[in-house]
């Protein structure tokens, strides 16, 4: 026998999740394409992505300047 209330739960656990996971890959595409305009390099979407997450998982300390439009970081 199933929880209905334990299978309803999970069920928005993952939808949550899944929300959440696709804006990031937007925003860190946006955020590489940002990246290598300023560095005059040209990009596909999936490199954008790459220098996006990477740019990212830097810390702080170690980054440079922040692109104006990207206000959430």
């Amino acid at each position: 026998m199933k929880s209905p209330a334990l299978i309803e739960a999970v069920r928005r656990a993952v939808e949550e999740a899944l929300s959440l996971a696709a804006p990031l890959r937007v925003k860190a595409m946006r955020l590489g394409y940002a990246i290598a305009a300023k560095l005059g390099i040209a990009v596909d979407g999936e490199r954008a992505i790459a220098l996006g997450i990477q740019w990212i998982n830097t810390p702080k300390r170690y980054r440079g300047e922040v692109p104006p439009i990207f206000t959430w970081l």
